[in-house]
């Protein structure tokens, strides 16, 4: 009787255990087809979105190009005989082929409309006051502009603006030329219930934010509404729904940039309707996963806690030792212990084991940029991508702050490696979206398999990091995303940088390093206005070692920060001990990433007490000062230097960092012409065009300008044809010096010529 009754229990809890495995299996396998079903269908409705939002920047550009050509045509036949111009010959030409909903008019240089067709003009309307007449006035090279919707005085309805200036015979001001269209202008013919539904909204904006339009599909279109950013406040960037900030419904919401034109192109598509079908699904799987329920019920007993407990206990142990918690892939440790098991076997053949190492380039400065929890949440979204990017045959892992491993097992490992490393590069072409904003992700892969020189564990996650290593070179230097095959080679290099770091932190904490000054002359006359002072170091194996050699090593290893403010600090302190009071400026840069990594306004501080340095006598240079927007913390600090005194400037320009919106931004007094870019304005007629520009520009903002790299004369004559009061430095004027050399900085003491 015993044995039978230990037999029975024995086949309940077998019995019981399979329902409650079944029970568990059905239950998330219908909440796993439900969540699936619905991130398909968001993720098919944000992909929807942002395919008709493009579709309506590319026909918006269409658009706009219609006007931009129709006031180009008027402007040119304008411009041949001002005199004699007449905008109705013009049309009934056939010169011009406007709409008939189109309103073309012309105001003269005092904002009155002389000319209009197809309506006659009734008496003198004055348009002096209008926006888009102010700016062509104001801008000679204002082009084509789009201007808000306003109410016009001769049609008496509400218009979108688009003006062109009009010159006269002698190139000056002498009117504009307004081409007028209706708010309905810009979805007509494009807009449909297949695209955005029955509830659905195309809307355009222009690039300040202002609407210009919002369509829906059974009303005419709003002239009047809330700018774009009320819409991206109200945006949730992870599922790219909002609550519509003029009806309050809830839509998903994409948004393009309309190509050739300061124009956005948004569309807005009904939440209700997205998920319609997906509410009838969801009630269909529920009734099915109640009855498959239904039919184990009986097997649920009192073994149920106990058997959920253990698995539940058991479960959260190995996903807790094996899983990332952040991006929930393997971790470290996962990784290894699977590269481990695929070495233990009895034999591997050559190629048959494959690593795979990912950096994201440039992590750190987003991380800096936006904080730590969105940091956190890209390192989640480039998780996801992976997921989606790999094989299920790939073991993914997240080794560590932002880089990742995949293992690729079988045979030809390497050149699939290889394969799948193009993949992610491609996939990562995709910016990924993250607090309103689209960022690019480069990303650095190194590639390693197992052969005589990777025949261990250890060996191949080595020469992946090398070869990792060499891609991030490649990436520094290209700004694209790079991938590298370890070779033999890379070892020897691997070594060289190790010796480099320590030859770098042993000269740093020797305090080995020099800093060596050069005169700034103003260009047009010749005297020396100011001293720049730049860190030299004299590394006994190589010789004299520039900032562009070892300051890039430096933030390799995080000591970047620690470096540029040992600059700034041996550069006061030297010439506070001179024995003269300073009486010209002396000019420090540093890069952008010293200003984000640490509390660089308290250091400036501390040295200045320190040392007894005047502040009005130092200026900051800021290197890729760019980075710098969109940075609150970075540019608060700045702010706190400019009401110290410190007087700021960009440093280094190259060209394609010059930004006129970004240099306002950042309240800089000076600018200074990189020694790259400067080398290249005699010999190359772009590099001129865009030093020319900037000269322009500074000219324009009231902002000094200084070059660097000045090595010749020919450099300079350009400089001095092109702007007459540049402050230069470089081999032409003087040998850097430093503070030791005798008559060293003569001219900054006050006894000085």
């Amino acid at each position: 009787m015993v044995s039978a009754d230990r037999r029975r229990a024995s086949v309940t809890f077998r019995i019981l255990s399979v329902g409650i495995l079944l029970g568990i299996l059905i239950c998330a396998a219908f909440i796993g087809v439900i969540r699936v079903d619905l991130n398909n269908t968001r993720d098919a409705a944000r992909r929807s979105a942002s395919i008709v939002a493009t579709s309506y920047a590319t026909h918006l550009s269409r658009v706009l190009a219609t006007a931009d050509v129709l006031s180009t045509v008027v402007s040119y036949e304008y411009g041949k005989s001002p005199s004699t111009f007449n905008l109705k010959s013009l049309v009934d030409g056939a010169t011009l082929t406007p709409d008939a909903a189109t309103q073309i008019t012309i105001v003269d240089a005092d904002g009155k409309s002389t000319q209009t067709w197809p309506y006659p003009l009734s008496g003198a309307i004055y348009l002096s006051d209008r926006p888009h007449f102010v700016v062509q006035k104001n801008s000679p090279t204002a082009g084509f502009f789009v201007g808000a919707p306003v109410k016009g005085r001769i049609s008496g309805k509400w218009t979108i603006q688009f003006t062109r200036r009009l010159n006269s015979g002698n190139g000056h001001f002498d009117g504009v030329v307004v081409v007028s269209e209706s708010p309905e202008y810009l979805a007509e013919g494009f807009i449909s219930s297949a695209l955005i539904g029955a509830n659905g909204a195309l809307l355009a904006f222009r690039r300040d934010g202002e609407v210009l339009a919002r369509q829906t599909l059974n009303g005419p279109a709003d002239p009047a509404g809330p700018p774009l950013g009320d819409y991206m406040s109200a945006l949730d960037n992870a599922s790219g729904e909002l609550t519509d900030p003029v009806d309050h419904s809830s839509r998903f919401f994409a948004y393009a940039a309309v190509p050739g034109y300061p124009v956005v192109a948004a569309v807005e598509i009904s939440q209700g309707e997205v998920f319609n079908g997906f509410r009838q699904r969801r009630v269909v799987y529920a009734v099915f996963g109640a009855l498959f329920l239904a039919l184990i019920a009986f097997a649920v007993a009192s073994f149920l806690r106990y058997v959920n407990a253990l698995i539940a206990t058991e479960e959260k142990m190995r996903h807790l030792s094996e899983t990332d918690a952040l991006t929930e892939l393997g971790n470290r440790r996962s990784l290894r212990q699977a590269i481990e098991a695929a070495f233990s076997q009895e034999a591997v053949p050559p190629d048959s084991i494959a690593l795979l190492a990912l950096d994201l380039s440039d992590f750190g400065r987003i991380n800096d940029l936006l904080g730590q929890d969105a940091g956190d949440a890209l390192l989640r979204l480039v998780a996801g991508r992976l997921k989606e990017v790999v094989a299920d045959r790939v073991r993914l892992a997240r080794v560590g702050g932002d880089e990742f491993s995949m293992l690729v097992e079988g045979p030809n490992a390497l050149s699939r490696s290889l394969g799948l490393a193009r993949a992610i590069i491609d996939a990562f072409g995709l910016a990924f979206g993250l607090r309103g904003h689209s960022y690019v992700i480069k990303v650095c892969i190194g590639v390693a398999s197992n052969s005589s020189v990777s025949s261990s564990v250890s060996e191949l996650w080595r020469n992946a990091n090398r070869a990792m290593a060499e891609a991030k070179k490649l990436t520094a230097a290209s700004a694209e995303s790079e991938v590298r095959s370890y070779t033999v080679s890379m070892a020897e290099q691997g070594d060289q940088h190790e010796r480099d770091f320590h030859a770098l932190l042993g000269a740093m904490q020797k305090k080995t390093m020099t800093i060596e000054y050069s005169p700034v002359v103003e260009s047009g006359r010749g005297s020396a206005v100011a001293y720049h002072a730049a860190m030299i170091w004299h590394r006994p194996d190589v010789g004299r070692c520039l900032p562009d050699v070892f300051f890039p090593l430096a933030a390799q290893h995080d000591l970047l920060f620690r470096l540029g403010t040992h600059q700034i600090e041996e550069a006061c302190r030297q010439i506070s001990v001179l024995p003269g009071p300073l009486s010209v400026p002396v000019c420090v840069s540093i890069p952008a990433a010293v200003v984000m990594q640490g509390d660089l306004g308290n250091f400036i501080d501390y040295v200045l007490e320190s040392t007894g340095f005047d502040v009005q006598r130092l200026w900051l240079g800021i290197e890729d000062a760019p980075l710098l927007v969109g940075n609150p913390q970075a540019l608060a600090t700045l702010h706190r230097l400019k009401e110290r005194g410190v007087t700021l400037y960009a440093a280094g320009i190259t060209g394609d960092d010059w930004s006129i919106s970004g240099i306002r931004a950042l309240s800089v007094s000076a600018v200074e012409i990189g020694a790259g870019l400067l080398a290249q304005v005699t010999v190359d007629r772009v590099a001129g065009s865009v030093v020319a520009g900037i000269l322009t520009s500074c000219a324009s903002l009231g902002l000094t300008v200084l070059a660097a790299g000045v090595d010749s004369q020919e450099a300079l004559d350009w400089l001095n044809k092109h702007h007459d009061d540049v402050w230069a430095y470089g081999s032409q004027f003087a040998e850097p010096y430093t503070a030791g050399t005798d008559n060293a900085l003569a001219g900054a003491r006050g006894d000085g010529a």
